[in-house]
């Protein structure tokens, strides 16, 4: 009787079954309204809410595939009828992911793209983190020096420093070099692993300049050394075969030349196209080639405390005079000044052969034709470069915002509170090398370390209108006509 009345019970639920399916499915090719509904583009499923998430694509996405009863669609399809391809639903969908492990919340106002995130344990501070071609140097608390991956946030190796770097590292092709209580150190810049560790016989005043093997070392006594790096296998046992053999390697710095300044060297050289150029406390900046010979000095009528910067044709150095002057590259012959009326302790940033930003204490960042020197435009709070592309500069600001420029007109399209951030990294990239790519890096409150990318993004309605809930910079004009002047003629830890 038992088995009777299961039997029996089992073929009422089948039959229930069958008529609950029979009921929902509608006609083959018709959907009813609320299926029309559901089946609705991501995009439009989802308008008017902010930011398309991967998670509301997702779920649109499994929502259309119900709808589909009759059809086989794949999910690429359904993708594509979205406007978008696999790849960049999957992009999206690792970013959301990482977001949500590391905790990230990027605000409204900021109109860039989420690259990725990298959280920290220990405190980063505003000064210890360098943007340098390819990688990020980031130094925490403990003198812990990271090498981060720009394109991925992969962190590709930590060294354990015994101090402080005393100036910004260097970074070539092969190896990043710090300087450590003056003793100059050589790191592996793919293995992470420490390489050399040496002193030189002199006080280092700035950043060395690396052009392998040789070392530019700016000094104290005034002055600019040239050392080469020598190196020499040392052979302890030696074997029957080169795999029997136990031997490593030393290096040694070997006096090469130097040159006498009147003053300190106080901002590392820069190279350009084998030649260097460099300034003085004594009020000249210096062009020499690579093996010691002096190609011009240029005077200006005070300090000079910041690294020159080139473009093709043109240096622009900063003086303690107030002006900044654009000079021939090759002859040394000034081709124009521009009184900023300020201090200059910091670099200008060259954008290619068209655009010069001029940091002046207290007065913001002037823009200027690099060709004749006139001003374009001026922003006054703004504080440093945070990225620039092939349109914007992005200037990190006063009371911690960051603006998106345009060029060419200095139009602030528009102006980030940068709400959960504890400051941005000044990183002035040349965007015409596919190797320097723009990103803006921000440090949030917890230590977390934030890539953006300028970036078409997944919105959901329209943007907000331009300036709209945020404040205005406290200047950003265009300059005054001027009369355009001819241009003349986590690997293996490392210690140390």
């Amino acid at each position: 009787m038992t088995g009777s009345f299961l039997r029996r019970m089992c073929l009422v639920l089948a039959g229930a079954v069958m008529i609950t399916a029979f009921r929902a499915e509608a006609p083959f090719g018709q959907r009813g309204k609320g299926e029309e509904e559901a089946s609705a583009t991501p995009a439009e499923a989802t308008e008017g809410e902010g930011l398309a998430t991967a998670d509301d694509l997702e779920k649109s996405i499994k929502t259309r595939r119900s709808g589909f009863k009759s059809s086989k669609k794949s999910l690429a399809e359904i993708l594509e009828e979205g406007g978008l391809t696999l790849e960049e639903w999957e992009r999206e969908k690792a970013a959301q992911a990482q977001m949500r492990i590391t905790q990230v919340e990027i605000p409204d106002d900021l109109l860039l793209e989420y690259d990725w995130s990298l959280p920290f344990k220990l405190g980063i501070k505003r000064d210890g983190i360098w943007a340098r071609k390819d990688i990020l140097l980031v130094l925490t608390t403990n003198n812990a020096l990271y090498a981060i991956d720009r394109i991925n946030g992969k962190v590709e190796w930590k060294v354990e420093l015994r101090a402080r770097p005393m100036y910004v590292p260097t970074v070539t092709a092969t190896a990043v070099y710090v300087v450590v209580e003056n003793y100059i150190v050589a790191i592996d810049k793919v293995q992470g692993q420490i390489i050399w560790r040496r002193q030189p016989e002199f006080p280092i005043s700035a950043a060395p300049l690396v052009l392998e093997p040789n070392i530019f070392i700016p000094s104290w006594d005034g002055k600019f050394y040239c050392l080469e790096t020598v190196k020499r296998e040392k052979i302890y046992v030696r074997g029957a075969t080169e795999d029997t053999t136990f031997k490593s390697f030393e290096y040694d710095l070997m006096y090469r030349w130097h040159h006498t300044t009147g003053g300190h060297i106080v901002a590392p050289a820069t190279e350009r196209e084998g030649v260097l150029y460099f300034g003085s406390e004594d009020g000249f900046m210096y062009s020499i080639s690579r093996d010691g010979e002096m190609r011009f000095q240029f005077q200006t009528q005070g300090k000079i405390i910041c690294s020159p910067v080139e473009n093709a044709v043109t240096t622009f150095v900063g003086s303690a005079d107030f002006n900044l002057y654009g000079v021939d590259r090759l002859t040394g012959e000034e081709k124009w000044h521009f009184p900023s009326g300020g201090d200059l302790r910091q670099s200008a940033v060259s954008d290619g052969t068209k655009y010069v930003y001029v940091p002046v204490l207290g007065k913001g960042y002037y823009c200027l034709n690099a060709v004749t020197g006139r001003e374009l435009w001026h922003i006054q709070d703004a504080t440093a470069v945070a990225g620039v592309s092939p349109d914007r500069v992005y200037l990190l600001m006063e009371n911690n915002r960051l603006a998106a420029v345009e060029k060419e007109k200095g139009r602030v399209t528009w102006i980030s509170l940068l709400k959960g951030f504890a400051f941005g990294v000044e990183s002035a990239n040349r965007w015409q090398d596919p190797e320097d790519p723009m990103r803006v890096y921000l440090i949030s409150k917890d230590n977390v370390l934030i890539s953006l990318k300028e970036q078409e993004r997944l919105f959901k309605g329209e943007a907000k209108e331009e300036g709209e809930g945020v404040k205005a910079p406290a200047e950003t004009k265009p300059a005054e006509a001027k009369p355009a002047e001819a241009e003349p003629a986590a690997r293996t830890p490392g210690k140390t």
